[in-house]
């Protein structure tokens, strides 16, 4: 077994840890999208729902990295 990720590995381990978190981003954000508009206007809530975008954005990040870490093998088992 190899010891480090190969770039294709690290990109797929990236999108399966980022699609999940921004669909139910989005499925969110598309439910709360008619009130939002409502209550202020298009770009406003525009603006709003990119935030939540970025924090899911930063929360891939953080959870790749916890991912992405290789195991420790050092040889004992």
């Amino acid at each position: 077994m190899s010891k480090y990720y190969k770039k294709a590995d690290l990109w797929m381990l990236f999108l399966i840890s980022a699609f999940p978190l921004h669909v139910w981003t989005l499925l969110l954000a598309f439910r709360d999208f008619s009130w939002l508009t409502e209550r202020t206007n298009l770009w406003d809530a525009i603006g709003v729902l990119s935030y939540g975008l970025i924090y899911a954005l930063f929360g891939c990040f953080a959870y790749f990295a916890c991912l992405s870490f290789p195991a420790n093998d050092n040889g004992v088992e």
